[in-house]
């Protein structure tokens, strides 16, 4: 296996065939984590083979080095700094799906591999640097080439060619068209790594497409039409290489049909950027929308809701103070009971003191010598006629009444815990609804605040209109001042997408943008 070593500096052709570097072994090694470097990618350093530019499978040894280098965790500061360093949101793209954590990262690295190659060329400017060689213009180089271009550019590609060709000729057959439209649909659907921005498909994955697309096919049958597919022998498909097998075409035609009309090519990528920045605003904006839509109906049912329960909790205390008031006026008139029982029990034990004292006094001076006969005599008849009367009317009163003021005490401390527990729920109940009223209030709020929301998502609603106009306006500039060059292809694709967006705007949106897309015809 051949060695890499740190002072290595190598370059590589990127997805337009621009040569970008140099870099370092393991710069090279973190692009081909990122997908920016491919198995398929042409690779050059001054010490390799022959000389000549291989692709990056051909090296001896590099790919199980790069592979090493990610298991190591190998990564330099010079990739950690540009290839991390750029923030991209992840956001649709115009095929109408979430771009992956992969594909951001793929495209942070395609920004840094160029921002890294422009400066480090600056400052080799004027030293004494051997130059990579040009590349070669043999034909299964070409297709090497544009098979590692993104997946849409090999299927616009692959129409221009057959515009107007005796093969296919998609000029005259729309239906053929729309099979590679759905060809391309499929293939960045299994491409579950990369999506619209791969190039190629693994055995796997494209087993899966071979099926989906052609029919049912056995592994062994799948491996031997795989290596018929696959032209530059890298074990993968590409989409051209696909589309060459489906169509049963001379790949030798197919790379020399679609000459570069740099005029053309600038012109239809601005209405490409234009049309994708139209779409992804459009769906944004009516996502958001949607979105604020929802939020501000949810939030006027919170806040009706919200005054709902407010009124209850209101109703809730007026009757909880009610009750407390009415169980406080029981605990009174009990209370007052209490007090009047225990008062004539007072009374009623205050004559049998007297009672008790007289006899006492009464026994005591009978029995007193000191006194005369007459004096002592008096006294012991009446103690004698106060113990003749029966006692019991006043025991039983004594008795009754005791019973009475323990049953009247018994029922006043209930009542008394009656209307402290009927004043705590009254207390409660005002902070139930002094917390009712402070959450309908702040459901009001933010009702209102969904409200705003939502007249602002339909202003950005209208603002992508016109965007959407715009880039309408582009589309068929741009289709007729490129009329009678080779990209009838990918004009015809434009539209395609086009019609695509159409699926997310209103029937008034499309018949006024049609209208305009009429008049400049």
């Amino acid at each position: 296996m051949a060695s890499f070593t740190a002072e290595q500096e190598w370059y590589y052709l990127n997805d337009d065939a621009e040569n970008l570097g140099p870099f370092t072994v393991s710069e090279l090694a973190g692009f081909y984590k990122s997908s920016v470097v491919k198995d398929t990618t042409f690779v050059w350093h001054e010490d390799i083979k022959d000389g000549a530019w291989a692709s990056a499978n051909e090296v001896d040894g590099l790919i199980a080095h790069f592979k090493s280098l990610d298991t190591k965790g190998g990564e330099t500061k010079e990739e950690t700094k540009e290839s991390s360093g750029i923030k991209t949101p992840i956001k649709p793209g115009s095929h109408g799906r979430r771009a992956s954590v992969a594909q951001v990262k793929m495209g942070n690295d395609k920004e840094a591999a160029k921002k890294i190659s422009t400066e480090r060329r600056a400052s080799m400017f004027g030293k004494n640097v051997k130059a990579p060689p040009a590349m070669a213009e043999d034909n299964l180089t070409k297709l090497k080439l544009l098979s590692q271009k993104k997946y849409i550019d090999q299927c616009q590609w692959f129409l221009n060619a057959y515009w107007d060709a005796k093969e296919i000729n998609f000029k005259s057959n729309p239906e053929e068209c729309e099979r590679v439209w759905k060809f391309y649909q499929s293939i960045i659907t299994l491409d579950k790594k990369l999506g619209a921005d791969g190039n190629e498909l693994d055995e796997f994955e494209a087993h899966i497409f071979l099926e989906k697309n052609v029919s049912a096919i056995t592994v062994k049958k799948m491996r031997k039409v795989l290596a018929d597919i696959d032209v530059d022998f890298n074990q993968k498909v590409s989409m051209t290489e696909f589309l060459i097998y489906y169509y049963k075409i001379d790949y030798n035609y197919l790379v020399n049909a679609v000459t570069n009309d740099a005029e053309s090519e600038r012109l239809i990528n601005l209405a490409k950027q234009k049309l994708a920045a139209a779409q992804e605003a459009l769906q944004d904006a009516q996502n958001a929308a949607k979105e604020a839509s929802a939020a501000a109906a949810a939030a006027a049912a919170a806040a009706i809701s919200a005054k709902a329960e407010a009124k209850k909790a209101a109703e809730a205390e007026v009757e909880a103070k009610f009750r407390a008031d009415d169980a406080k006026k029981a605990a009174d008139a009990l209370a007052k009971a209490q007090k009047a029982a225990e008062d004539a029990l007072a009374e009623l034990e205050a004559q049998q003191k007297a009672f008790d004292d007289r006899c006492a006094m009464l026994k005591a001076t009978s029995e007193d010598d000191s006194l005369g006969q007459v004096k002592r005599n008096k006294a012991k008849h009446e103690l004698s006629q106060m113990k003749a009367k029966d006692p019991l009317p006043l025991d039983r009163a004594k008795i009754n009444q005791g019973a009475t003021v323990r049953k009247l005490k018994k029922a006043k401390k209930k009542a008394d815990k009656t209307a402290a527990e009927a004043a705590a729920a009254a207390a409660a109940a005002s902070e139930a609804r002094a917390a009712a009223e402070e959450a309908a209030a702040l459901a009001e709020k933010t009702a209102r605040e969904s409200e705003e929301a939502a007249a602002a998502a339909e202003a950005a609603v209208l603002a992508a209109d016109k965007a959407v106009e715009e880039a309408s306006g582009a589309l068929e500039t741009v289709k007729e001042q490129c009329k009678g060059n080779s990209v009838q292809g990918t004009m015809w694709w434009m539209d395609r997408e086009w019609e695509e967006a159409k699926k997310y705007m209103s029937s008034a949106q499309i018949a006024r943008l049609e209208k305009r897309r009429a008049a400049k015809k």
